[in-house]
């Protein structure tokens, strides 16, 4: 049952993302070349409701059990954010916007989802341990 919830979460959340543009490779690039603003605010407001439904989460009732860890910037972090900002500038996506463009007939973004998966399972076998990582821990 809770595979189907998330499943059902996962593909409300590819069809806000395809509504507002966030799928679409044009629109990613006119972000990149600052002609458009709009996905710039779209990210800033969801990063603010996503930080104050997670703020009001752990206050309430229902919260009961969450944990909010602390992350500590690791020497990976900077090299990490390159190459994932170089990765979605020469895609035009990011991973959850690239399930949606599969989602929304983009074929090609079969291309951008196998670089991510080849990406995750690079890190994994070769830089997680040299940085104190490992895939079966979120922590």
């Amino acid at each position: 049952m809770g595979a189907l919830v998330q499943l059902a979460f996962g593909l409300c959340f590819g069809v806000v993302l395809a509504s507002t543009g966030a799928a679409d490779f044009d629109a990613m690039e006119r972000m990149f070349r600052f002609e458009e603003a709009h996905l710039f605010a779209l990210a800033a407001a969801t990063t603010l409701v996503s930080g104050l439904g997670l703020f009001l989460l752990l206050r309430s009732r229902f919260g009961e059990g969450v944990r909010a860890l602390p992350r500590s910037i690791h020497r990976g972090s900077v090299p990490g954010g390159i190459v994932f900002g170089i990765g979605w500038g020469l895609s035009g996506t990011c991973p959850g916007t690239a399930l949606a463009q599969l989602g929304s007939g983009y074929v090609i973004a079969a291309v951008t989802v196998v670089g991510i998966l080849l990406g995750n399972w690079g890190f994994e076998r070769f830089l997680a341990g040299r940085y104190g990582l490992s895939g079966d821990s979120c922590n």
